[in-house]
C-alpha cells in the first residue's frame, strides 16, 4: 500500500473531532484538523489532502465561505469535499448531488460507519 490517504476534518466541534481523529487514524487515515474555516482552508492549500470533511456554522469563517474560496484554487476545485453539518439544507444537499461538487450530509442521519465509508469511496 502506498501512502496514506490524508483527511482534513474541519469542525469547531471538539468532541466530534476527537472521535472522528480517533476513528479515521484507526482506519489507517493520515488526519489534520482545523476549527474554523480560515485555518481549514490554509491547512488544506498547505497539505492537499485526499478528502475534506467541512462543517458549516464555523467561526472566524463560514464553512460555505471556505468551501468557495477553496474550490477558487486551482488545487482545491478538484477536490472531494464533504460536507458534515448539523443544518439540514434541501437545497444545498440538492446543488451538491446536481453539480457533483459536494456531497452534504446531516451529522444526525449518518453514523461513524456511513461517514468513514463515504471517505473511502473517495479516496
Amino acid at each position: 500500500m502506498g501512502e496514506k490517504a490524508k483527511i482534513l476534518v474541519v469542525d469547531d466541534e471538539e468532541a466530534f473531532l476527537e472521535i472522528m481523529v480517533d476513528k479515521l487514524t484507526r482506519e489507517g487515515f493520515t488526519v489534520l484538523t482545523a476549527r474554523d474555516g480560515q485555518e481549514g482552508l490554509d491547512v488544506a492549500l498547505k497539505e492537499h489532502p485526499s478528502v475534506v470533511l467541512l462543517d458549516v456554522l464555523m467561526p472566524k469563517m463560514h464553512g460555505w465561505d471556505m468551501y468557495n474560496k477553496l474550490r477558487q484554487d486551482k488545487w482545491g476545485n478538484g477536490v472531494p469535499v464533504i460536507i458534515l453539518t448539523n443544518v439540514s439544507n434541501v437545497s444545498k444537499q440538492e446543488e451538491g448531488e446536481k453539480t457533483g461538487q459536494f456531497e452534504y450530509c446531516v451529522k444526525t442521519e449518518y453514523n461513524l460507519e456511513d461517514i468513514i465509508n463515504k471517505i473511502k469511496n473517495k479516496t
